[in-house]
Order: C-alpha cells, then sequence, then structure tokens
C-alpha cells in the first residue's frame, strides 16, 4: 500500500470530475462500432460501473456512487482513501489519462491503432485502443467488449495484431442503426473494407455520408 498526501488527493479528485463528466457525455451507453483496415469490426463499450477500475483509485463508495458523486462535482477528497494499491506516480498517469479517456474514439483517430489480443503481464485483452497523441491504450474484456484498463501507450505494444482504423459508427445502446459518424478516413475506402457496413447504418446516416466526399 501506498500513502497518498492531501495535496495529491485533491490533484487526483479534479481529474476524476472532469473525466467523469466527459466519460458520461459521450462514453457510455452506447454501442461504438470500430471498422478496421483489414475489413473487421468490432464494438466496443463503456460503463459507468468500470469508471472506478479505470481510475485505480481506492475508495469508501460504491462504484455507482464514485461514478455519480464525480459527475455532480461532489466527490469529496475524503472519499479517496489515503491508503492506494497504486503509487503516486502510477495513479498521476490513471487521472490524467481518464480526463481525456473519450479522445481515443473523439481526437485525431488517424494516430490511432486497433489491437488484436493485446498481452500485459496480468491480463490479455481481447482488444484495445491506442493513440499516440494522447498517449493512452484502453482495453476491454468480456463478450461485449467492456473498457476495462487505462494504460499508457508506450507500454501497450504486445498485441497479435494492430490494424488502423478506418471509420467509428455510433449508437445508443437501445437503437437498432448506428445513425452517428464519429469518424471516418473517407467514405470510398469505408465501403470498399466493409460492404456490408450499409446493413447497418440508419438512412440520415446513409444520406450524410452520400454527400462526404
Amino acid at each position: 500500500m501506498y500513502t497518498i498526501p492531501n495535496d495529491k488527493r485533491h490533484f487526483l479528485k479534479a481529474k476524476i470530475i472532469n473525466g467523469a463528466r466527459e466519460y458520461k457525455k459521450y462514453l457510455i451507453d452506447k454501442d461504438f462500432q470500430i471498422i478496421c483496415e483489414d475489413g473487421t469490426s468490432h464494438i466496443v463499450r463503456f460503463f459507468k460501473a468500470d469508471f472506478l477500475h479505470l481510475t485505480g483509485i481506492r475508495t469508501d463508495l460504491s462504484e455507482d456512487n464514485f461514478f455519480m458523486n464525480s459527475v455532480h462535482g461532489i466527490l469529496d477528497v475524503s472519499n479517496i482513501k489515503e491508503e492506494q494499491k497504486y503509487n503516486w506516480p502510477t495513479l498521476k498517469s490513471k487521472a490524467v489519462r481518464i480526463e481525456k479517456i473519450h479522445k481515443i474514439l473523439y481526437e485525431n483517430v488517424k494516430n490511432s491503432l486497433f489491437m488484436i489480443n493485446l498481452h500485459t503481464n496480468t491480463l490479455a485483452f481481447p482488444v484495445a485502443i491506442k493513440n499516440s497523441n494522447i498517449d493512452t491504450c484502453v482495453g476491454f474484456i468480456g463478450n461485449i467488449n467492456k473498457a476495462r484498463t487505462l494504460r499508457k501507450y508506450n507500454n501497450s505494444n504486445d498485441a497479435d495484431k494492430q490494424n488502423r482504423i478506418v471509420a467509428i459508427l455510433e449508437k445508443k445502446q437501445i437503437e437498432g442503426e448506428y445513425n452517428k459518424l464519429v469518424y471516418i478516413t473517407s467514405v470510398k475506402e469505408l465501403y470498399e473494407k466493409k460492404p456490408d457496413v450499409i446493413d447497418c447504418i440508419a438512412e440520415g446516416l446513409r444520406e450524410r455520408l452520400s454527400y462526404i466526399v
């Protein structure tokens, strides 16, 4: 265990609150279909129950209360325990990354790689996404590919395969078809790599794609 002083817990609190708000706004309750240069596609998801785990924090709150208190800005420094599993450099690193975790899908995706079977010292993650601009990697687990680890880019190189991302489509989990375009290299490449993607795209998004060069 490592003792984290009060000033450092204030730092963690601020980063976590910002991160939770972005996480809620951009990521939870959605399916993201990632289409890769080899023509494969994978769906990844983010859940509020995993937010606490992604931060690496030990707290006196439940997973749900930790997330909601963070979103509402009422997370207290006292909720972050002085005795932590991870040392300060690790917790600081995770806090910096949780604040910008949404950028793994929404910014500079041209510098992202989609990985199959990311091997780490503790676990193999079936799929992962890493981005050099934000020095971040998110690993996903389970048959629903839920986000479960937040790592440094340079510590996330041992994968069976790495692919460039061609497109990212988004929909709410309760919806049947994808109706939002998060990222695309070009419509031409999307249809060349994944011709049947048209079958899962809502009419409105299909029309929008027809106007993109």
